[in-house]
């Protein structure tokens, strides 16, 4: 057996009276033919796919930048090597920055899909049983979705989503797997997330830092508002916000601190030696050095516009011909929020104003625009003020792996013209090639086009 320390956030910390405790637990080898024997076994597979998940190359920050490096917040002119590659759009296949990604987030998949294959003889009591295998859906469903974006062209890009995707791992096994078009990748996981949202309690009885119902319907509002289907975005956006225990935090660097924070939906926590967000940090923070991400212009020009916008004057450092990201700034220990209410709410926003609910949207919005200093809106036009709710997005969401994924989104329905970073939104390049050891173990899975753009 091999032993794990797991950082395991205790039922207290969920009732805000204790700090998080490091749990010493064993997870099992697990071959096809062999099984958990226990709870503890389970647990400690769950809390080793949630670690996986929490590693720089995933959650903790790298699958973040690779969206970040292909869209047009970053200033390229100083990079090299792999991300040049990225902020070029002329990925290849021997990219190890990409090997890192993929292999890390497919990790996670497989202690996942290895829990589900052998918990049956653990006999877990209902409840937790439940709870174990929707939080596990969770991750699976939450790995394809960031992997499907970055390796396959978005979503609506032929009319019938026909276009390849990725494989959906779902089962436990070495064999290789096929692509699937974009569309069957979807469906997978919307079916995932459903379920989870069907056996996954309002709170986690496990961690903290496992997804509970609230963070399956926040990331399904996400996929939802990927496929620019907004009226599904904003129903489960509009049931967070409303019936959700999360509200916003006052200021515009509240979501990152030592500690949850109100607008916490799931956060990956910083403590026993491992920091989730250490990489994320890394690539932008410049009080502790000078990072290798530096900022666009055009982020700036946006972010400085209005005089009183506070994250213009606090989240941005102009240094010569470099601008900074402060937004990474401050404590080693940052937990780091993964989906949080700020995102619901400006999705919800979005899709109001697209669904022609002017009012709620203007409502939204201004929630955003208040706590960053300036004046609330009223009465602007429909396309306007959709035009200020994406403003508002990109401006909250900077550095945090959604602008690729937005501009795409709406080049499909909207401006099939669209050009990200000076090249078109849909050339070969926009999609990251898969890594050399991913295409000789499955031999049989197409290449992406080669190219760039």
């Amino acid at each position: 057996m091999t032993k794990y320390s797991i950082l395991f956030l205790s039922l207290g910390l969920l009732l805000g009276t204790s700090c998080e405790k490091l749990v010493e637990t064993e997870s099992p080898y697990l071959d096809q033919d062999a099984y958990f024997q226990n709870e503890a076994e389970v647990l400690a597979s769950l809390n080793e796919g949630y670690r996986i998940l929490a590693f720089g190359e995933v959650m903790g920050g790298n699958t973040w930048l690779a969206s970040e490096l292909m869209a047009d917040n970053i200033n390229g002119s100083n990079l090299s090597g792999d991300f040049k590659a990225y902020h070029t759009h002329n990925t290849g296949i021997f990219i190890g920055f990409t090997r890192g990604i993929w292999q890390q987030n497919f990790a996670a998949v497989g202690e996942i899909n290895r829990l589900l294959a052998g918990k049956a003889n653990a006999n877990l009591p209902q409840a937790l049983d439940d709870e174990v295998t929707g939080s596990a859906l969770f991750v699976r469903a939450f790995v394809h979705f960031e992997m499907v974006r970055l390796f396959a062209q978005p979503y609506g890009y032929t009319s019938d989503n026909s276009h390849l995707g990725i494989p959906y791992r779902d089962a436990w096994g070495v064999d290789p797997q096929p692509r699937l078009t974009v569309d069957e990748v979807y469906t997978k996981i919307i079916d995932d997330l459903n379920t989870a949202i069907a056996l996954l309690p309002e709170q986690s009885t496990i961690s903290a830092a496992h997804a509970n119902r609230w963070a399956a319907k926040a990331l399904l509002a996400q996929v939802y508002f990927q496929m620019n289907d907004y009226s599904n975005a904003h129903s489960l956006a509009q049931e967070i916000v409303d019936m959700g225990p999360y509200y916003l935090v006052d200021s515009i660097g509240g979501r990152f601190d030592e500690m949850m924070t109100t607008e916490d939906i799931l956060v990956q926590p910083d403590g026993g030696g491992f920091n989730s967000g250490a990489n994320w940090q890394g690539h932008y923070r410049n009080d502790n050095g000078t990072p290798t991400i530096r900022m666009s212009e055009s982020v700036y020009v946006e972010a400085t516009a209005n005089t009183l916008d506070l994250r213009g004057q606090q989240w941005f450092t102009e240094s010569g011909n470099n601008i900074f990201l402060n937004k990474a700034n401050g404590s080693n220990d940052l937990f780091h929020p993964v989906l949080h209410l700020t995102e619901v709410l400006l999705i919800k926003a979005e899709s109001a104003a697209i669904l022609g609910l002017t009012a709620e949207a203007e409502n939204d919005v201004n929630q955003i625009i208040v706590r960053a200093g300036m004046t609330p809106v009223s009465g602007l036009s429909n396309s306007d003020l959709i035009s200020l709710i994406r403003s508002q997005r990109r401006l909250e969401m900077v550095g945090e792996g959604n602008r690729l994924h937005d501009l795409k989104r709406i080049a499909v329905s909207e401006n099939q013209n669209l050009f990200i970073n000076g090249a078109p939104w849909d050339c070969p390049g926009m999609v990251i090639q898969f890594p050399d050891d991913e295409l000789n173990g499955n031999p049989g899975m197409p290449a992406n086009e080669e190219g760039g753009c």
